[in-house]
């Protein structure tokens, strides 16, 4: 009877051994360890290298984009997009600016950035900290929706508007004042921020009249 007993504890001993070693049965948590050669990075650790101080600035691009085209469909996406533009935006390339900026309102329509990206220099250094300083002054950077507490996103509002001021720049009248309105919508109640946008949308409905004067004249 004994014997039977040790032979059943021995069996169901390499039976638990042949299960947790075999393939596909997870044993530790290992998505934050090092990737084996040859493995594909994440999003987040291909973004996140775009960062590393021995990244050059051609080489950071590249990965953004990469980020954007093998990536599309992950969180990290949209951080790309604005880190594509951002970086135009700092070193004049206005065109090039508009062109990331512009995918990134229309392939998302909820951007949002990763606290990664928050924290990088070029995001502090943008107009996004300060408009939530603004909001959160306000005292309405949180609201309630159909009982779900929900935070303002500055993002949308602050590429909206960079793009309404660009093409206000470029004379683009008509597409500068969607961009504003678009801007608008954006916004919760805060009365300075909506004073400010309403004001360049009445200013560029004034340039728009005054070009189609000179037109037909």
């Amino acid at each position: 009877m004994q014997s039977k007993k040790n032979f059943f504890l021995l069996c169901t001993f390499v039976f638990a051994v042949l299960l947790f070693s075999a393939p596909g049965v997870c044993r530790e948590t290992v998505a934050d360890s090092e990737p084996e050669h040859g493995q594909k990075l994440t999003a987040g650790r291909l973004f996140r290298s775009a960062f590393s101080d021995d990244t050059d600035p051609a080489e950071q691009k590249m990965i953004l984009k990469e980020v954007i085209e093998k990536h599309g469909d992950s969180r990290w996406a949209d951080d790309a997009l604005w880190a594509l533009g951002r970086l135009a935006e700092i070193e004049g390339r206005r065109a090039e600016a508009v062109l990331w900026y512009r995918r990134l309102t229309e392939e998302f329509s909820h951007p949002a950035l990763e606290p990664f990206t928050e924290s990088l220099q070029f995001y502090q250094t943008s107009a996004l900290p300060r408009i939530l300083h603004i909001v959160d002054a306000a005292g309405v950077r949180y609201k309630y929706d159909r009982g779900e507490l929900l935070a303002f996103n500055p993002l949308p509002y602050v590429v909206h508007k960079h793009l309404g001021l660009t093409y206000r720049q470029m004379r683009y009248y008509g597409l500068a004042e969607r961009e504003y309105r678009k801007a608008y919508r954006n916004l919760p109640d805060v009365d300075l921020l909506r004073n400010t946008i309403q004001t360049r949308i009445d200013m560029l409905q004034r340039l728009q009249g005054t070009a189609f004067s000179k037109e037909i004249q």
